[in-house]
């Protein structure tokens, strides 16, 4: 990993959406961290606030209007769509709070089957995130 340690270098972030009419509305505003390996972080606030656009800014599915977002050192919006793709498939996990999971499935089976999941990592994975005890709710 490069670029001091950072798992994740935001910088100087901007998004607008196209709203009916015309008009531009601005979700994020030079938004600026970096996440160090090991550190755990929380996005919080109301609803409207921004949280599901930085989060999918960060995760690599959703272009900024400016700004840079690096991922393991990787300036992730300077790849095509295809290596971003590809990126995200290796590099970034996402673990949705709904609608995603299949709602038969228990957590570990959901992570299971993700591809390229390689058995007994999805129990490892759950248990660095604290929810090795919640591993066969569904």
């Amino acid at each position: 990993m490069s670029d001091s340690g950072h798992v994740l270098k935001v910088e100087n972030l901007d998004h607008s959406f196209s709203a009916p009419g015309g008009d531009r509305i601005q979700v994020l505003r030079q938004i600026s961290f970096s996440i160090d390996e090991g550190e755990f972080v929380a996005v919080r606030g109301p609803s409207g606030c921004g949280k599901t656009t930085l989060l999918l800014t960060c995760g690599a599915m959703l272009q900024p209007t400016s700004g840079t977002v690096k991922v393991a050192g990787q300036h992730i919006y300077s790849l095509s769509g295809r290596e971003r793709i590809a990126f995200r498939a290796k590099q970034i996990g996402y673990l949705f709070q709904t609608l995603e999971l299949v709602p038969y499935l228990s957590l570990l089976d959901n992570i299971r089957i993700v591809k390229g999941v390689k058995p007994g990592v999805a129990a490892q994975w759950l248990d660095r995130l604290g929810l090795a005890d919640r591993a066969d709710h569904k």
